[in-house]
């Protein structure tokens, strides 16, 4: 889920 975390940027959830 690269994309979510690139989109939101949530530092509680891995860039995986």
């Amino acid at each position: 889920m690269t994309g979510f975390v690139k989109q939101y940027d949530l530092p509680l959830m891995p860039d995986v």
